[in-house]
């Protein structure tokens, strides 16, 4: 993977996804702003199909002799590395988003980075049904930007062939989806914000919901736009508050 397919494609499928995301909760009969983000969160879920139910199963176990921790958190297996940094700024994200079938080799790949210099020094899957159908099922966490990015480099290759299943309201990383990255916000930032809006996606969500329902007219029950006008104008809010058109994040 090249410098230059790394760069955001405001264009491109995830940003379109994204926009697919908006007009689907304009279009939802839902008033409540929290229930209206989390719908949007979960866009692009998967619907569960027998034939996958085997895949934690299938899980080869990779990262195994790294310097590492192993444990559960919820529903997401999670591989810590033994030095992990202070953090002060932004907590970077890589997501890695193959279809479930491939998500067992696919975390296996960013395990392989994990405690390597410039790697990630968290990596979580959600290897089990329900979870294992979401989008941003793989991720790995990164101290700086250019450590996600670098890691992007290096794993592309091996990701190769894999269908990208993709995750709405991240920066693309090339053109199938399959790569993408967002930042949650500084400790600083984040203690002022409440404990459901503190990564990325759900912070981004819940303004794009309140977008939405601004745009709607809620408040004096006139709703007579389009889903796809209100989405675009609920985009617009959004963008002119500060979230760019490529989905980076804003923080820096």
């Amino acid at each position: 993977m090249s410098t230059s397919s790394l760069r955001p494609l405001p264009n491109g499928r995830l940003a379109q996804l994204s926009r697919r995301a908006a007009e689907y909760g304009a279009a939802l009969a839902l008033d409540d702003p929290r229930e209206l983000a989390d719908r949007l969160y979960r866009y692009n879920s998967m619907p569960a199909g027998r034939e996958l139910g085997g895949v934690a199963e299938r899980w080869t176990g990779g990262g195994e002799g790294l310097p590492v921790e192993s444990r559960r958190d919820g529903i997401w297996e999670v591989r810590d590395a033994s030095d992990a940094p202070p953090l002060e700024g932004p907590m970077y994200k890589l997501y890695v988003s193959p279809v479930p079938a491939d998500t067992a080799r696919a975390f296996d790949v960013l395990l392989s980075e994990l405690g390597a210099p410039g790697g990630p020094f968290s990596a979580k899957a959600a290897l089990e049904p329900p979870s294992l159908f979401r989008p941003d099922r793989i991720v790995g966490y990164f101290a700086t930007r250019g450590a996600c990015l670098a890691t992007a480099r290096r794993i592309a290759p091996r990701l190769a062939g894999m269908t990208a299943q993709g995750v709405p309201f991240t920066a693309a990383l090339g053109r199938s989806g399959l790569l993408s990255w967002g930042a949650d916000p500084p400790p600083a930032v984040a203690q002022t914000l409440p404990e459901h809006e503190q990564s990325w996606r759900r912070w981004l969500c819940a303004r794009l919901a309140e977008a939405i329902l601004a745009e709607r007219g809620i408040s004096n029950s006139a709703a007579s736009a389009a889903p796809a006008d209100t989405a675009l104008a609920a985009l617009a809010r959004l963008h002119a508050a500060g979230v760019p058109p490529d989905w980076t994040p804003p923080w820096r």
